[in-house]
């Protein structure tokens, strides 16, 4: 699993199918898990979000709306007929960028007629 952080508020997640032999039956889709999570690297509780990916053939999702400058923790299960699989190890850890250093000049003018 891959996970960059794209902009302050958005991540790109992508993921590779399990192996034929890990497969508990044949895959509907996937969950992708994200929260936040503190210096320690614990997830915050109550902030666990689940994407549902309907479709076993898509391997990536776009997260947005997340919180600048924060840092979450993604993993990915696949799921079948039967549940949910095993979701991947380990979580990968990922921050959004802040907004950046914003930078202000004064810009004087001066009119040459004077």
């Amino acid at each position: 699993m891959k996970v960059e952080s794209v902009n302050s508020t958005t991540i790109h997640v992508q993921w590779r199918a399990p192996n034929r032999r890990e497969r508990n039956g044949q895959i509907r889709g996937y969950y992708v898990y994200y929260a936040r999570v503190n210096d320690n690297g614990d997830v915050m509780p109550k902030t666990e979000q689940r994407e549902d990916i309907s479709d076993e053939n898509r391997n990536e999702i776009v997260i947005v709306a997340l919180r600048p400058d924060t840092k979450y923790s993604v993993t990915v299960a696949a799921y079948t007929r039967k549940g949910d699989g095993i979701r991947s190890k380990p979580p990968q850890l990922v921050s959004t960028k802040g907004a950046g250093k914003r930078h202000f000049f004064n810009i004087v003018t001066q009119n040459k007629n004077n």
